[in-house]
């Protein structure tokens, strides 16, 4: 490990763990070398227990939203085609718009975005898994209603 600038002084117990490279680690960042007792939390200068979500939390909020925006265009836009403004106008005001608005809607993209938002502020275990169950069960409602309604059509 190379020494780089960070943005905390080297602690006395970093400097007295000074590696083969003349770089300062802390310790326990050596494969051979235990962690200390002092080593965790906020005093060491790094977080050994980095929460999955900090980096994939962001992405999938970014993902449910331009899903967001594709299901309102597909939905939302001028069909040229006869048949499938009829199959959108089923999903959005007929027969399957319980499911869409409740399922696709609100519990597929909605919750999973307030879920993974509160994950990130409050770091609650287990928000962030929630959120992507919701997401994939909201994503396969969608694919299931899509082919519904465009079986729903009859073709005379």
């Amino acid at each position: 490990m190379s020494a780089q600038r960070s943005s905390h002084e080297p602690s006395p117990d970093e400097q007295a763990h000074v590696g083969a490279d003349g770089g300062l680690h802390h310790p326990g960042d050596l494969p051979a070398e235990a962690h200390g007792p002092d080593d965790h939390g906020e005093g060491h200068g790094h977080d050994d227990h980095a929460h999955p979500s900090d980096a994939l939390g962001p992405l999938m909020v970014v993902a449910l939203l331009a899903n967001a925006v594709l299901l309102a265009i597909e939905l939302g836009s001028h069909h040229p085609v006869r048949d499938v403004a009829k199959a959108a106008m089923l999903v959005t005001r007929g027969g399957y718009r319980g499911h869409f608005w409740l399922g696709v809607v609100l519990a597929g993209t909605v919750a999973p975005i307030a879920l993974v938002m509160a994950d990130l502020a409050l770091t609650l275990p287990g928000l962030s898994q929630l959120a992507a169950i919701l997401t994939l069960a909201g994503l396969w409602l969608w694919e299931d209603l899509w082919v519904k309604a465009g079986q729903s059509i009859p073709l005379s």
